[in-house]
């Protein structure tokens, strides 16, 4: 019988939580819907990172967002 990849265990424990391997998604754009982490589980990953489990206050996007200092040779951004 062939082994998925849900079947491998290579445990390991993080701030008291055991995780069965050490491999999770980061947040981003495949942790968006709640289909994308039934993916994320069957495929064999230990955890998603969804960053947010409420809806969030509006975004206030300031301008500019990013600044060039040319008297002190730096780039910002914010």
């Amino acid at each position: 019988m062939k082994e998925k990849a849900s079947d491998i265990r290579i445990p390991v424990t993080v701030g008291g939580i055991t995780f069965k391997n050490p491999f999770y998604v980061a947040s981003g754009p495949t942790t968006k819907t709640v289909r994308q982490l039934m993916r994320i589980e069957e495929t064999g990953w230990a955890a998603a990172s969804i960053k947010l489990t409420i809806d969030p206050a509006p975004y206030i996007n300031r301008w500019p967002r990013y600044g060039l200092f040319k008297d002190r040779n730096a780039l910002a951004f914010t």
